[in-house]
């Protein structure tokens, strides 16, 4: 195989692994909220904060270049799994 694609495939590996141990770290973190929000009796479901952060990342995902449709789909998997979290607390 040509040596590029095996090196711009092990660079992929590398960003890939980075992307699911940044997942997991943001799990956490959405857990601590959940436990947080637990304490003080607030809702799980913040939908003006989800607001901002979907406009948040929409802009960013358009200054990268990126399909800002495709990352807020992303998101939307995200925040979905730490509301799921969350409400199991």
């Amino acid at each position: 195989m040509n040596k590029n694609i095996t090196t711009l495939r092990q660079k992929i590996d590398a960003v890939d692994q980075s992307i699911i141990k940044t997942l997991a770290r943001r799990l956490r973190l959405s857990q601590a909220i959940g436990e947080e929000k637990k304490k003080s009796a607030v809702a799980v479901t913040d939908r003006i904060r989800e607001q901002q952060m979907q406009e948040a990342r929409r802009a960013l995902s358009e200054h990268l270049d990126i399909d800002p449709q495709w990352i807020e789909r992303i998101f939307r998997l995200i925040v979905r799994k730490s509301r799921t979290i969350q409400k199991h607390l």
